[in-house]
């Protein structure tokens, strides 16, 4: 058993669950990353496409989600599997503190959304997934199978191929404004 790193808490087998092989190597499609990839991707897109401020964009979001959060706070109280109230001020302290905290960087993400190409945009949600790998490699000590290391080395060639595509098309496009300007 490895202990991810930890000396207490919980402890996890690798492979011991289906959670822990890649979709492709249990033979079958990576759906719930299609289903994030392309979610993610849409949203981006309709974010981009609304033209709507920051401010406005959060404003309809949380009108839209607002009455499914109260509904599913009220059916789990009614439960009696709600955790809001039933572990004291700190612990609501902390859950009404994380819309704020939340908040901020959805505002910052509506912001650039309709400010930056989608192109960049898909490449600056690489950040996260990145950081989510090294912090599993370097300090959870998870194990990359050659599968995992052959689609990682797979997507950075993509990603390399794909902005060094758009670099090059960028030089051909302001090359010519360049000369252009010089006479």
């Amino acid at each position: 058993m490895s202990d991810c790193g930890r000396s207490s808490g919980p402890r996890w087998r690798s492979r011991s669950s289906p959670w822990s092989v890649s979709p492709i190597e249990a033979g079958r499609p990576p759906w719930i990353a299609l289903a994030l990839t392309f979610s993610f991707g849409f949203y981006g897109l309709v974010k981009k496409k609304a033209g709507a401020s920051a401010v406005e964009g959060m404003a309809v979001e949380s009108a839209t989600m607002a009455p499914v959060a109260v509904i599913a706070i009220v059916v789990m109280a009614l439960q009696g599997h709600s955790t809001v109230t039933g572990h004291g001020l700190g612990y609501l302290a902390i859950v009404l503190l994380s819309g704020p905290i939340t908040a901020v960087p959805l505002l910052l993400f509506g912001s650039a959304a309709t400010r930056i190409s989608m192109t960049t945009l898909g490449l600056l949600n690489y950040i996260a997934p990145i950081m989510q790998f090294v912090v599993g490699v370097t300090l959870f000590h998870e194990h990359m199978s050659s599968m995992r290391w052959a689609g990682f080395g797979l997507v950075w060639i993509a990603l390399v191929l794909f902005t060094w595509d758009g670099l090059a098309r960028r030089r051909r496009v302001v090359t010519p404004d360049v000369a252009a300007s010089a006479v």
